[in-house]
């Protein structure tokens, strides 16, 4: 089953697939709890064709991130 991003998390992906392949070395995805960025990512990684590294500012970002990926 396809997930349906909601406009705004369409708007970030496309922002970050756009500066991934101008060159842009890093992106920042933030957004308050239950803003959809774990959809978000785990979309945004299907689409990728190269090696990411993801970091995360807390060990509870970390513990779930590292669930989805």
């Amino acid at each position: 089953m396809a997930v349906q991003l909601s406009p705004d998390q369409e708007h970030a992906r496309q922002a970050i697939l756009s500066a991934l392949s101008e060159g842009t070395p890093v992106s920042v995805l933030v957004g308050p709890a239950g803003s959809g960025k774990t959809t978000l990512l785990r979309t945004l990684l299907s689409d990728l064709t190269r090696d990411v590294t993801l970091l995360c500012p807390t060990g509870k970002a970390a513990a779930r991130l590292t669930e989805v990926t």
